[in-house]
């Protein structure tokens, strides 16, 4: 019966976990100088659940390290976290996103 529920409760995690190329497609070449979610978070991308200051660390990181990318902070949640926007997109857009988001 053990078995049974081991079973059912693992099978289902099998076969939703997809691969690395579902979430980054492979047909594009990356900025080597922007590092990957895996190498500051852990897990591969839709391997793990990220907490909250992981991917405030990493989009901190994204940030700095890539010209196509901004980050704005929003807000702030009810708990005091930083709710944040990473705007990534070419970088002669970046100098007037202020007329994209308002």
């Amino acid at each position: 019966m053990r078995l049974l529920w081991l079973l059912i409760i693992l099978f289902p995690a099998g076969i939703c976990a997809q691969p690395l190329s579902y979430y980054l497609p492979t047909e594009f070449r990356y900025d080597p100088a922007v590092p990957t979610p895996a190498s500051l978070i852990g897990p591969e991308v839709g391997e793990w659940h990220v907490t909250h200051d992981r991917l405030v660390q990493y989009m901190h990181v994204v940030d700095k390290a890539s010209d196509r990318a901004t980050l704005v902070e929003t807000g702030f949640t009810y708990e005091g976290r930083p709710q944040l926007l990473l705007i990534v997109t070419l970088p002669e857009n970046l100098t007037k996103f202020e007329q994209f988001i308002a």
